[in-house]
């Protein structure tokens, strides 16, 4: 967990995100309150304790007790028991938190990296079409779809060898083009590095 990390290893204050994103997080404001009254006394302690937590909230233990329950069953905390000399304690973790909130983070980006892809779709179509003077086949738009979904050409690139077939401009020959294009950079980058290793090897 990245976000664990940097929050134990640099001080990173995740209670920042959690008061911003905690209606995303399908959090109420009580689940917050508790939620950051669990990270404070993380800080010093692992020890689940209802008792550390009314002291930081103007709530009282029986107001509590069900917001821990909503939180277990949200999975945003987890209590386990460790023995320790033979003595058994509540030790809570936080780790399912951080886990959300990466989740969270990761789903916003997969939606802008979606909503690009659509977009560079939309507009190699609409070149496509403006070109050749028509509307483009069921199988020329699937076709045109997998090469941004399969991330297999950059779209300046797309757009570029569309406009230099200019009206002769076929699914295939542009495909072509790309094709041959991104062999012709493999092969520069191979050249390069073949002239790197002769560099290193001299030095």
């Amino acid at each position: 967990m990245v976000l664990k990390r940097i929050y134990e290893e640099y001080n990173f204050d995740v209670e920042i995100i959690l008061i911003k994103e905690y209606k995303r997080l399908k959090l109420t404001q009580a689940e917050l309150n508790v939620l950051l009254a669990l990270f404070s006394i993380h800080k010093k302690r692992k020890t689940f304790s209802l008792n550390a937590i009314s002291r930081r909230l103007d709530f009282t233990q029986n107001e509590i007790a069900p917001l821990i329950e909503s939180l277990l069953e949200k999975q945003f905390l987890s209590i386990d028991i460790e023995n320790n000399n033979g003595r058994e304690r509540e030790i809570f973790s936080l780790d399912n938190t951080f886990n959300k909130i990466e989740n969270l983070f990761f789903d916003d980006e997969q939606q802008k990296i979606q909503q690009a892809t659509e977009s560079n779709v939309m507009e190699t179509v609409n070149v496509f079409e403006d070109v050749l003077q028509r509307m483009l086949r069921p199988q020329e738009l699937e076709r045109i779809r997998n090469w941004y979904e399969e991330e297999l050409y950059q779209h300046d690139n797309v757009i570029s060898t569309i406009n230099l077939k200019g009206d002769k401009a076929t699914i295939g020959n542009v495909e072509k083009l790309l094709s041959q294009d991104k062999i012709a950079d493999v092969e520069i980058d191979e050249k390069t590095d073949r002239i790197l290793d002769s560099i290193y090897k001299k030095l």
